[in-house]
């Protein structure tokens, strides 16, 4: 007890002691302010930002406070110059300035369109101006990096005309610092352009300081204070005036607003303090007794938490799947999971080494060092994202793409004694992302570039004037002709096809799309137009090599040029198109013969159909149809008719047309669709859409139970009609592979009978009796 009472005289002589001393200095420092201090009639009023802390904002009250407002109050008493001074909204400031409202302009960056109008001081404090992001946010590492981000400055700031030099073209204006943060805070944005000293201050007001992260300084700008321009003798005045403060006094003031506050701010607190302390001292040696024994116990039981704390954070960082790295403050190694251990193939022995021997980070496309997120958090406290690209090469020398980033460990008096680093392999994501990319780029039927990606590119052409390139484009011929005869597959297999030729005869810098159904669109960077032109017959002279007769392949194509004197890419790519399609017209017709003749070609090697049972059908139908007396333009379509009535076949399955067997029901119906195919490939054909329609109606009944439709009487055309007359009897009267050839007078009695179901009665007796030359009674019944 009694080394207690000597302990707390010994404690209340110390507080005496530095009361007396506090009280001396306190006392001198007034009577030298009001020595300092003088009045005089003269004035100057002073504009400048209102929310740039610590330097100049205001407080809870809307008052003015900070470094600057000291400042020119201790300019005032040096000078005995009354100051007047306005903060207020930064482009309001600068207007302010601009009409002679104000005598000098403080807070402000030298720049040229200022210097037009402002005499500037020397600079009297050095600010860097960094990008701040979202930590959730990787690769943002300087200017260019921010090209498609919406980025935040305040309005009327110097980083604006910078950011624009650098292509930043999406860039929102706020009226304060303060109101940028506070849109950060609520969402409305991830990146913002903002001086250094005002952003952390707001960062760490707003709670936000762990949420946003920045980059090296973009710059670094410089305050000033200005005078209208040609007003030296202000200028020269107030850089007197600031020219008599000494550096304790400077000193003071900066320490006040940069944590280490002058005691004198505190004095009328001090003795309250020093009372309550007094108080709190007596209490607790009172009590230090009793408190001692219950502490031994809590420090027993927190030490068993401890340990158990320590056991299940141990657990949890060997169970996760990131790796996990810690280092002290000297950057040693302290603590490596398992899955660190295995992406980095060091074990045990890499602790206590130093990080930047185990983590060895390459950019993994241009495989040079980079600066790891370790040693940046070391340098600058905050959390740093990995950039993008990143690998770590581990101990046998794979590299492994990585990916998250490093952060400060910090105390309870956030001083950071060490940092941790979160990692990840990315290879299967990065594997994942860049299919995703390739199916974004390219046409998944020809593994060429799709319209999407060749879009973007041009729009690079747009966007640099002066780039030369040629441009081909390509339209196939006939492939809703080839799809309709032989079916989509044959169709696909012809825009394959010709999409191996364009790939084939390109050379590897040329870039080539699919830019359509049957378009194609061919890129040649600094190509010339005699090199468009040898390009265009490379592919033609393919094509026809690759041709067979069944697939004609066919494409028409044009060209146009993109120069540094014309950099209109639209206009350059509808010249393109243009050409292809006056190309197309050139070609057309000589394509479509082709195309019939090659189909003709492929019906008679699939079936029975030859060229003599083509003739016999033209002279027996153009017989019976001069008989019913029909026109000239009928007869030659008949003609035609009699030729292609049955080209819908190419498009049936070769077993089913060969098979020397009866035909399955489902064989059958697959049969029936000849017709239907045959009308649209007539369809799409300029010379045979007017006998169409006899295609599709040359196997329907009379009675109505023929196919396609199952149009009966008079409602079938009357050349169908004709045409199954005479088609009929041709097969009976001709061998075929599952049966015999009948006699004219069987294939005759055959016609007949099956008038008025099958046939036109008309048409099947005119046949028999006039074109045949038989007469019906003479017949077998």
């Amino acid at each position: 007890m009694a080394k207690s009472k000597k302990l707390v005289g010994l404690f209340i002589g110390i507080c005496i002691l530095f009361i007396a001393i506090a009280g001396s200095w306190y006392l001198g420092t007034q009577n030298a302010d009001r020595q300092g201090t003088r009045t005089s009639a003269q004035t100057i009023k002073i504009v400048m930002d209102d929310n740039y802390p610590p330097y100049v904002f205001r407080n809870a009250e809307g008052e003015l406070q900070g470094i600057l407002i000291d400042e020119w109050k201790l300019w005032s008493k040096k000078t005995g110059i009354s100051v007047e001074i306005d903060a207020m909204n930064w482009l309001e400031a600068l207007s302010g300035m601009k009409s002679g409202k104000y005598n000098v302009l403080d807070t402000t960056f030298y720049n040229e369109e200022r210097e037009t109008w402002l005499d500037f001081s020397e600079p009297y404090v050095t600010l860097d101006v960094p990008i701040f992001y979202n930590s959730e946010i990787s690769g943002i590492t300087d200017a260019s990096s921010l090209r498609g981000f919406t980025v935040a400055v305040k309005a009327g700031d110097n980083c604006i005309p910078i950011l624009q030099r650098y292509g930043v073209s999406q860039i929102l204006e706020y009226s304060s610092y303060e109101s940028i943060i506070d849109a950060a805070k609520n969402g409305t944005i991830r990146v913002f352009v903002m001086d250094e000293p005002p952003a952390l201050y707001y960062l760490y007001k707003k709670n936000l300081s762990k949420e946003f992260v920045h980059t090296d300084a973009l710059y670094s700008g410089q305050f000033h204070r200005a005078v209208k321009e040609g007003d030296l003798a202000t200028l020269h005045l107030v850089q007197e005036g600031f020219a008599k403060f000494t550096a304790a006094e400077q000193k003071q003031i900066t320490d006040k607003w940069f944590g280490r506050v002058s005691a004198q701010l505190y004095l009328p607190y001090l003795w309250r303090s020093i009372l309550i302390a007094m108080a709190v001292v007596v209490g607790v040696v009172s009590w230090i007794s009793l408190w001692n024994s219950r502490l031994r116990k809590e420090v027993v039981k927190k030490t068993e938490e401890l340990v158990r704390e320590k056991e299940l954070l141990s657990i949890t960082l060997q169970s996760i799947d990131d790796g996990v790295i810690a280092t002290d403050v000297d950057g040693s190694l302290k603590l490596m999971n398992q899955t660190a251990q295995r992406l980095s193939g060091w074990g045990d022995e890499a602790i206590g080494r130093q990080f930047t021997e185990v983590l060895q980070l390459i950019n993994e496309n241009t495989e040079e060092a980079v600066c790891s997120p370790i040693e940046k958090v070391l340098q600058s406290g905050n959390i740093v994202g990995l950039a993008n690209h990143t690998a770590l090469v581990n101990r046998e020398g794979k590299k492994i793409p990585i990916a998250d980033g490093a952060a400060p460990i910090r105390d309870a008096q956030d001083r950071i004694y060490g940092v941790v680093m979160v990692f990840r392999d990315v290879t299967q994501e990065k594997a994942q992302r860049e299919q995703i990319e390739h199916i974004m780029a390219h046409d998944s039927m020809t593994g060429l570039y799709n319209r999407w990606y060749m879009e973007e590119l041009l729009k690079h052409y747009v966007q640099k004037p002066g780039t030369c390139c040629a441009l081909i484009m390509g339209d196939l011929n006939g492939l809703k002709l080839v799809n309709d005869a032989f079916g989509h597959h044959e169709g696909d297999r012809f825009i394959q096809t010709v999409a191996t030729i364009l790939r084939e005869c390109c050379g590897p810098k040329d870039i080539v799309s699919r830019w359509g159904g049957d378009e194609f669109l061919i890129l040649m960077p600094e190509a010339t137009a005699k090199e468009a032109e040898w390009l265009i017959d490379r592919i033609l002279a393919r094509c026809v090599e690759e041709s067979d007769e069944k697939l004609q392949l066919s494409i028409a194509l044009g060209y146009a040029m993109l120069s540094s004197e014309n950099d209109d890419i639209q206009r350059v790519l509808r010249e393109a198109e243009q050409w292809t399609y006056r190309r197309k017209l050139m070609i057309e017709k000589s394509f479509r013969s082709s195309v019939i003749n090659a189909l003709l070609s492929a019906l008679a090697a699939k079936s029975e159909e030859t060229e003599e049972h083509a003739e016999r059908l033209q002279k027996y139908c153009g017989q019976i149809g001069k008989i019913l007396g029909v026109s000239a333009k009928e007869l030659d379509e008949m003609s035609l008719f009699a030729m292609l009535h049955d080209i819908g076949k190419v498009g049936i399955n070769d077993a089913i047309l060969q098979k020397p067997a009866p035909l399955t029901e489902d064989e059958w119906l697959e049969m029936r669709k000849h017709p239907e195919i045959g009308f649209r490939i007539a369809q799409n054909n300029v010379d045979l859409a007017p006998i169409s329609e006899y295609i599709l109606s040359h196997h329907e009944r009379w009675d109505g139970r023929g196919y396609p439709r199952g149009v009966s009487g008079e409602e079938i055309p009357m050349l169908s009609r004709i045409l199954a007359v005479a088609d009929a009897y041709d097969a009976m009267t001709n061998e075929r592979v599952y049966r015999k050839a009948a006699s004219r007078e069987e294939a005759a009695a055959e016609i007949l009978r099956n008038a008025g179901t099958q046939f036109d009665p008309l048409i099947a007796r005119l046949f028999v009796e006039q074109v045949l030359g038989i007469d019906p009674g003479s017949l077998p019944k």
